[in-house]
């Protein structure tokens, strides 16, 4: 693959034993083929001014991106900094496989649920707060489900740590 010519930011977004997932709308690619709607985690593309000699402002993609799809201020939560508890991959690019992606997943959590209300411009229908032990029962994406599935791994194991 050649050189990340886009950028995704996530947030596995935890309250208790809850996650924040969002219903996404099923989504047409330039050479036609359909991505179909199904839950996700929060999250997007990297707009041109989060992005500066090739490294992105991931917080403030990420709170554009939480505050498009939930309606939540990224302010409201807390990022746990961990390097185990923070996704980095490569992928090809979903519109044009030729080029590479570069997703990055962070981990939050927030003391109190707040209903998700996603604004009228953005890419989902809805947002809901999810018991851990239901998310693999949803229609989720196989990639999400195994970023989250890896990342409350590595959580579950830091906090058996403390």
């Amino acid at each position: 693959m050649s050189e990340v010519t886009s950028w995704s930011v996530f947030i596995l977004l935890k309250c208790g034993d809850k996650i924040l997932l969002v219903y996404n709308k099923e989504e047409e690619k330039p050479d036609g083929k359909v991505k179909r709607a199904a839950w996700g985690l929060p999250g997007g593309k990297v707009e041109e001014d989060e992005i500066h000699n090739n490294e992105i402002e991931e917080k403030k993609a990420l709170a554009r991106e939480l505050r498009e799809e939930t309606g939540i201020d990224l302010n409201k939560v807390r990022i746990m900094k961990h390097p185990d508890l923070y996704l980095y991959e490569d992928k090809p690019d979903w519109f044009e496989k030729k080029k590479k992606s570069r997703v990055i997943v962070l981990v939050g959590e927030i003391k109190e649920e707040i209903e998700p209300q996603p604004s009228l411009e953005a890419d989902v229908i809805e947002g809901k707060w999810f018991p851990i032990s239901e998310i693999s029962k949803l229609d989720i994406y196989k990639n999400h489900l195994r970023r989250i599935q890896v990342l409350l791994n590595n959580l579950n194991k830091l906090q058996a740590e403390d």
